[in-house]
């Protein structure tokens, strides 16, 4: 009884693991192993963090609930800045796969926010001398992981979403998370290649611009 036990729940394990990286395996004709170990890892540390945020509702639904707080702007600095995400950027530049995705502005442009993380102007604001200064960054629009995505996606709310941010570089997260939020539904985010584009544009972007100087 015990090995069947043992057998049962191998397979059970194994099975998981099957699903929750098939549909990462589209993405391998056109990134390499290491890029999608890196974006993997990824999922998991900010899904960690939306099951820790959003308790008791399902990852699909998290997804949701997390682009409506992104809409509304009701997520404190914070959520960015843990050492886990943070770690994770580190690890992408190192692999070289953050440059398959994002690119610094030909400008170096930079913002200045306050301790509340309310973007500010440095000429008119007294809390100037308070803040702190993020950098920007843009989607990659000729990278690999754009590419790649815009081949094996099959939601063309995302297509359109990938694509307005090579037309529009840094276009505001709240503006493209309503049109998303208007479009998808719980069942979209039970697709790994979805929640990809959602963790990477949504999250470790602005992981990247807490990344305070």
């Amino acid at each position: 009884m015990k090995k069947l036990l043992l057998f049962l729940l191998t397979f059970v394990i194994a099975n998981c693991n099957s699903q929750s990286d098939k549909s990462l395996d589209k993405l391998k004709n056109c990134l390499i192993d290491n890029d999608l170990i890196g974006l993997n890892e990824a999922i998991i540390v900010f899904e960690k963090k939306l099951s820790e945020k959003y308790v008791g509702q399902n990852i699909a639904k998290a997804y949701l609930s997390y682009l409506t707080d992104i809409n509304l702007m009701n997520i404190r600095p914070e959520f960015f800045q843990a050492k886990d995400s943070k770690q994770i950027i580190e690890n992408l530049r190192e692999s070289g796969t953050f440059f398959k995705i994002w690119v610094l502005p030909m400008s170096s442009e930079s913002l200045l926010i306050d301790t509340e993380g309310i973007m500010i102007d440095s000429d008119t604001d007294s809390n100037a001398q308070n803040s702190k200064r993020i950098n920007l960054v843009e989607l990659n629009p000729i990278g690999e992981y754009q590419k790649c995505l815009l081949e094996k996606l099959e939601n063309r709310d995302l297509k359109d979403y990938l694509n307005l941010q090579k037309e529009i570089p840094r276009i505001s997260s709240g503006l493209t998370s309503k049109t998303l939020l208007t479009n998808m539904t719980e069942s979209d985010f039970k697709n790994e290649l979805n929640r990809l584009v959602i963790t990477m544009g949504f999250y470790y972007e602005m992981v990247i611009l807490f990344e305070t100087k």
